[in-house]
């Protein structure tokens, strides 16, 4: 089949180029079949053929590549493939998911509930907790390589006042929430 190959018949046009096929069948096998046995391919038939499964990702990623080959094709595929890889939305409709990046011209952070993310704002302030709203953020986005779930609805802890107890890892209440905001 080298010599249809040769030809650049695709798999598909085959059955349409009988008469070639059986021209290079008796010219490769001329000399065992016609000289030795006497026997000629006079007529040639084929139904479908279909190319391996293997051929067949090659040839639609040969094909693709020759596409993208094209700037204005390949801008346009990444384009569709980032919008429907990543969800997002303007800061104002912001889910209530920890992990989202936030981003605003030249600046990422990313959301970690309650109204709160964390950023990195230069060695002056170092990482920091802000609020959502007191920040410039316009764009709230899905990282494709995570996988996020709805945040949980927070625990309401017990009311106690800080102080009145000896706090150990793991404790939740309202003298730990008061702790954890006095140390922010």
């Amino acid at each position: 089949f080298a010599k249809i190959s040769e030809m650049g018949i695709r798999y598909s046009a085959l059955p349409g180029h009988t008469t070639e096929i059986a021209a290079a069948l008796n010219d490769v096998l001329s000399e065992k079949w016609a000289d030795l046995r006497g026997v000629k391919i006079v007529s040639f038939g084929i139904n479908s053929v279909k190319a391996s499964e293997k051929d067949e990702a090659m040839i639609k990623g040969l094909q693709k590549n020759a596409v993208f080959r094209n700037a204005n094709m390949a801008a346009a595929h990444l384009v569709g493939a980032q919008a429907q890889a990543m969800d997002w939305g303007a800061i104002d409709t912001l889910p209530e998911i920890v992990g989202l990046a936030l981003h605003t011209d030249g600046h990422v952070g990313y959301y970690v509930g309650n109204g709160y993310a964390v950023e990195w704002r230069g060695f002056s302030y170092g990482c920091v907790r802000t609020k959502v709203k007191d920040r410039k953020w316009k764009y709230w986005y899905k990282l494709p390589f995570i996988q996020y779930r709805e945040a949980a609805a927070e625990n309401t802890a017990p009311e106690i006042a800080l102080g009145s107890r000896l706090l150990k890892r793991g404790m939740v209440g309202s003298d730990v929430k008061a702790l954890q905001e006095l140390l922010m």
